[in-house]
């Protein structure tokens, strides 16, 4: 392929600026303002969006991984944890709705939809802890240093 001339930029100088603009994706998402106690369909819609910004963040900071310290790869295994939960949150909504616009009534159902919810809940409540850090300035200023930090290239 033919490259600009910023390919000619050393990675440890570009680097934080081509993971800066996912870092402020994903701090700047409406879905670390909800409280997630009982999520609605919006609410769900709006989690979901969160999940996917959160994937493609993480995607995209796993090719830099051995540019980076301990620190940033403990991020992205809570990141992958944060995907993980909003998944659980996003099943739920689906398998509850799915179960409501069904018109059997077959046996189990209500406990089906109880453990369901049991799994969101306990799915939210890893959220509220974990969104503490997103939502709080030493957790986001932590974030925007780590990705600053002058990094040693070892590819």
């Amino acid at each position: 392929p033919s490259f600009t001339s910023l390919a000619a930029m050393p990675l440890s100088t570009a680097l934080p600026d081509l993971l800066s603009p996912a870092i402020a994706r994903l701090l700047l998402h409406p879905g670390w303002l909800l409280d997630g106690t009982r999520p609605s369909r919006a609410d769900a819609l709006v989690f979901h969006d969160l999940r996917k910004t959160a994937k493609r963040t993480r995607y995209q900071a796993e090719c830099f991984v051995a540019c980076y310290g301990e620190s940033f790869q403990a991020w992205l295994e809570t990141l992958k944890t944060l995907q993980e939960r909003l998944g659980v949150i996003q099943d739920g909504q689906v398998l509850l709705q799915s179960l409501q616009e069904s018109r059997s009534k077959k046996r189990g159902r209500g406990e089906l939809a109880a453990a369901i919810r049991g799994r969101q809940a306990d799915a939210l409540a890893e959220w509220a802890a974990m969104r503490q850090r997103y939502l709080s300035e030493p957790g986001r200023d932590e974030l925007r240093r780590m990705v600053l930090e002058r990094v040693e290239i070892v590819l």
